[in-house]
């Protein structure tokens, strides 16, 4: 298992200054980052490989976004399918070959085991090449009798659950216990830290049971899977992510 942390903290820095902010990310400790294709794009895969290889840092994987709503529409499936192949390309050959997707704008969802089954079939596809399909869930996905990731659960077998942990647990839901249900389906997951009032915080500072998370997540997760911490608001200060990774590698 491998820790990294998120560079959505930094938004578009990993476009306009990528060598920088990589040698900022690799100060923290972490061995490696999760990067935005809304961010970076998906143009200069050597570029960034020049980088990573220089600071001898990874891409834990590459983050891409679709309404979930698409899913139940051919024309706009084929669109997003398309928009997440090409993110599958530009992994497919490096050493993590993970795609974090985040579904949004659920509310148009006529169809919950459709959308499903339609991505599943773009996992498939994923899979085929080598790369992992990873879920990346909100709070959304667990409201109204968990609908939308029962669906995916239980009709969507070649997705990988890449829980946030933090979201999960914001949502009423108990991180472990998920974590054990679905050991199965996990090799990626996001870590954050929240306060009594439910509000991320910074990690370890608020009252996630790390001391009995990261012991099962080295359980759970196999030698190439990643426990990334995300920071996505607040000051785009690099410190706070090397005093995360200060808090979390104690519990190795």
């Amino acid at each position: 298992m491998h820790i990294g942390c998120h560079a959505v903290l930094f938004k578009d820095r990993i476009k306009t200054d990528t060598e920088g902010l990589i040698k900022d990310l690799k100060s923290t400790g972490f061995e490696g980052s999760e990067i935005g294709s809304r961010f970076f794009g998906t143009e200069d895969k050597a570029g960034l490989i020049k980088i990573l290889d220089k600071f001898k840092y990874q891409m834990s994987a590459m983050h891409v976004v679709g309404e979930l709503n698409d899913f139940c529409d051919a024309e706009k499936t084929r669109i997003l399918r398309n928009r997440i192949m090409t993110v599958a390309e530009f992994v497919k050959d490096m050493p993590n070959k993970n795609i974090m997707f985040s579904g949004i704008d659920q509310e148009g969802i006529r169809d919950f085991k459709s959308m499903a089954l339609s991505i599943d079939s773009i996992a498939k596809e994923c899979a085929d090449i080598g790369v992992a399909l990873n879920y990346h869930n909100h709070n959304w996905e667990f409201e109204k009798d968990r609908r939308i990731f029962n669906a995916l659960a239980d009709h969507a077998p070649n997705l990988k659950l890449g829980f946030d942990l933090g979201w999960v647990y914001k949502t009423g839901n108990d991180p472990i216990e998920l974590v054990k249900e679905y050991r199965d389906r996990i090799n990626y997951v996001h870590l954050r830290d929240l306060n009594d009032e439910k509000e991320f915080v910074e990690i370890g500072e608020g009252i996630m049971d790390f001391k009995t998370l990261i012991p099962l997540l080295k359980e759970v997760l196999d030698e190439d899977g990643w426990a990334v911490v995300e920071y996505e608001d607040g000051e785009e200060d690099i410190e706070r992510y090397k005093r995360a990774y200060v808090y979390i590698s104690k519990l190795f």
